[in-house]
């Protein structure tokens, strides 16, 4: 990027590298860059580095830069429970007990996850219904039944963009 482009790394190119390493399970890979960074990174990119060890399942110690993502956010529910299940699948069944506990003390909670659809735009006739679609809430699915048919066909192409977007971004990052 900087030999090709005269483009410096800023700390939006690092997390953007380290979310796509982590979605392809390059865990150690994203941790390398994590650990490497100019910069400290930011709550986004560590909760981005936690949430792939846990999608990947792949087991890490929470370090003093990683365990900074609670101490940045300390009112963010859901480090909390990124955390808690980073620890657990790392086997710190202790420290995880310990940041649920200080969870429930503080009184936080986490907020389901939610992505905003569109159904039915683009044509002028068309009714236009903009809402979230909270993740485990099944009065919704009528709704979105055919985001749920094109589910599978849907994961394929965006894993095959993701995939295209890591290899275009690994190759032109230095």
């Amino acid at each position: 990027m900087v030999r090709t482009y005269g483009i410096q790394p800023t700390l939006e190119h690092y997390g953007c590298l380290v979310d796509l390493l982590g979605r392809a399970g390059l865990i150690e890979e994203a941790y390398e860059i994590i650990k490497n960074m100019p910069m400290e990174p930011n709550s986004v990119i560590l909760r981005s580095f936690l949430g792939a060890c846990r999608n990947h399942g792949v087991a890490i110690t929470l370090d003093d830069k990683l365990r900074k993502l609670l101490i940045s956010e300390p009112n963010l529910g859901a480090n909390y429970v990124l955390a808690a299940s980073v620890s657990s699948l790392s086997g710190c069944w202790n420290d995880a007990a310990d940041i649920r506990v200080a969870m429930k003390q503080k009184g936080l909670v986490k907020v389901p996850r939610c992505s905003w659809v569109e159904v039915g735009g683009g044509g002028s006739t068309a009714a236009t219904i903009n809402e979230p679609l909270v993740v485990g809430d099944p009065t919704r699915k009528s709704s979105f039944v055919g985001a749920y048919e094109n589910f599978p066909e849907c994961q394929e192409q965006i894993e095959t963009s993701q995939l295209n977007l890591f290899l275009d971004a690994a190759v032109n990052f230095s």
